[in-house]
């Protein structure tokens, strides 16, 4: 009989380039929508052609030419994340002008049809297109993903293991998906029950090792189910190639501001957990169906929602677990130096999350075209917000 164990040593390696520091990487996904009309607009591979020789890498087409990807490099603090999103942000809101179009940042478009988007010619997403058929079409859909340097594999897998139960705090708070091809969906978030069609989607498995996490990627390449590690887009997971914990659970906020926050909000809890691993505190883990139920709450009604509190198992309002997190981590965010960034969350509680913005308008104008001229324009706000607030440091 072969042992769990031996059949685990027989999987190949995945190296895993670890950082020594918690150092940030953020990849923005950003509707392109006409500026008179609102609608999502094909032209991302337009506009890409139009970026300095240099810049290329840090803009890419994403699986429809109505979205467009800004990454950022890596940044050691929040700060130079922000400095490094300003610059970059504000030559795409430049080039997206000349071609009237305008940048929306929010999980879902309210009304545009996905059959209406462009696929990029790329043969990775032809090939998606062609594998999972009519789910792929639906994946009309934009993220926020937060990468933070980890020191090896197994850190990855000890932080991933730990973060599950804080996966609905940053969904609730980032929700910003509530419409969908012109209907209220009545979900904060939209965008994550769309993800979740897909088999690659959704909850992270808990890992013991990384010699486990290597043999069900390999059982998965072999079995023809994904191409490549980053064929497996899970809610949170480890990235060898980066070396980093990805967060990808989040809805993109309306403003620069609030991603920031949330940028704040990862980067702590990631360097919080790193540090329990290696000092070897005990894991609260969640079970597999508090952590769905959980998911689904902050999805359903953001930062209106109960979560079933991990330790205890109490229902707990969403505002006021958060609020005792965003406290908690205080000291790690004073280390980090993103204390003025974490403090935002707590507007974030105040004012809610965009979904909650978004239906707002809605009731005030019965208007979908109104909802995305205000997202446009927000964001458009905080790009300038930021280019001065940097000018001042």
């Amino acid at each position: 009989m072969i042992h769990q164990d031996e059949h685990f040593m027989s999987a190949p390696t995945i190296p895993f380039h670890g950082s020594p520091a918690p150092t940030i990487g953020v990849e923005m996904e950003l509707q392109l929508v006409d500026q008179e009309g609102g609608g999502l607009v094909n032209v991302c591979d337009a506009i890409l052609g139009e970026i300095p020789a240099g810049w290329g890498s840090c803009f890419k087409p994403e699986l429809f030419q109505s979205n467009l990807e800004v990454n950022t490099g890596i940044c050691a603090t929040v700060a130079e994340a922000e400095q490094d999103l300003v610059e970059k942000l504000l030559l795409l809101h430049h080039l997206c002008g000349h071609h009237g179009v305008g940048l929306v940042s929010a999980g879902t478009h309210p009304f545009s049809l996905s059959a209406d988007q462009q696929v990029t010619d790329n043969p990775r997403y032809r090939r998606l297109i062609d594998v999972l058929q009519r789910p792929a079409r639906r994946m009309n859909i934009f993220g926020l993903h937060v990468h933070i340097g980890v020191g090896s594999g197994e850190i990855a897998l000890g932080v991933v293991n730990r973060l599950v139960r804080y996966l609905p705090h940053l969904l609730a708070l980032s929700a910003s998906s509530p419409f969908w091809e012109g209907e209220d969906t009545g979900l904060a978030s939209m965008r994550v029950k769309v993800f979740e069609s897909l088999s690659t989607a959704g909850l992270p498995f808990y890992f013991g090792s990384w010699r486990e996490f290597e043999s069900i990627i390999d059982q998965l390449r072999r079995s023809h189910t994904i191409d490549t590690i980053r064929d497996v887009w899970w809610d949170i997971r480890p990235h060898p190639d980066f070396g980093t914990v990805e967060m990808r659970v989040c809805d993109p906020p309306s403003s620069l501001t609030e991603v920031l926050a949330l940028v704040a909000l990862v980067q702590c809890l990631v360097a919080r957990a790193a540090r329990q691993h290696i000092e070897g505190e005990p894991e609260v883990k969640p079970h597999a169906a508090i952590a769905r139920e959980n998911k689904w709450r902050a999805a359903r009604y953001g930062l209106e929602c109960e979560i079933i509190r991990a330790d205890t198992l109490e229902n707990v309002p969403a505002r006021e677990l958060i609020a005792e997190e965003v406290a908690a981590l205080a000291p790690m965010a004073e280390t980090l130096g993103c204390t003025p960034y974490l403090a935002h969350v707590e507007e974030i509680l105040r004012a809610g999350s965009s979904s909650a913005s978004q239906r707002r308008i809605f009731e005030e104008n019965g208007d979908l075209h109104a909802v995305v001229a205000t997202l446009a324009q927000r964001f458009a706000a905080s790009l300038t917000h930021g280019e001065k607030r940097g000018a001042r440091q």
